[in-house]
């Protein structure tokens, strides 16, 4: 059986197993906002090529 101190800390078998699916879902939503930032980069750039493309 788990003391307090180890489920406080996280230490405990059941928190440990909750623990590694939470850390990968963050790692996931870490690398999803980073996609849409490139995205959003992408989106910048082909707006200025288009707008240019208007000029000629």
């Amino acid at each position: 059986m788990e003391s307090r101190e180890e489920k406080w800390i996280g230490f405990g078998m059941t928190e440990q197993l909750t623990i590694t699916p939470l850390f990968r879902r963050d790692v996931l939503l870490e690398q999803r906002i980073s996609l849409l930032e490139r995205l959003a980069e992408c989106a910048n750039e082909i707006k200025q090529i288009d707008e240019q493309l208007k000029v000629i």
